[in-house]
Order: C-alpha cells, then structure tokens, then sequence
C-alpha cells in the first residue's frame, strides 16, 4: 500500500486527534502561561503598592515628629 499525501497517514484519524491534541496543549499552555504572568504582574504591584504606602506612612510620620520638634509651624518657614 503506497502512502501519498491524498491518503495514507495524512487521512489517518490518529493524526487528525493528535493534531487536535497538539493545539489543544498548545492554547492551554498558552492560556496557562498569560494568567501565570498576570497574576505574577498583579502580586508584583500589590507589593509595590504595600511598600510606596509604608513609605509614604512613615514619611508623613517622620514629618509630624519633626514638627513638633519645632516652634515655628512648618506652614510660616
């Protein structure tokens, strides 16, 4: 039995279910990987986030102790 490209493997239903297979695996992985990142983006931000709001608290913190170190408000220097 000759095997050409109009039958043979070609027409085989095993590789029209792997072909199926394979790009299913593909588009999960795919998939998989985008919300991986995504979510690796968003806990990456919600660390920056956490840190920038310490240091915005201990800032604004810092500058209350200061001012009351001193005796002249900081709105008349």
């Amino acid at each position: 039995m000759a095997s050409d490209s109009a039958g043979g493997l070609a027409r085989s239903g095993l590789t029209r279910l792997l072909s199926r297979l394979g790009a299913v695996v593909v588009v999960l992985v795919g998939v998989v990987a985008a919300a991986y990142f995504l979510l690796a983006a968003a806990a990456w931000a919600l660390l920056v986030g956490a840190l920038l709001l310490v240091a915005v608290g201990g800032m604004v913190l810092y500058g209350a102790r200061a001012a009351r170190k001193t005796a002249t408000p900081y709105w008349r220097t």
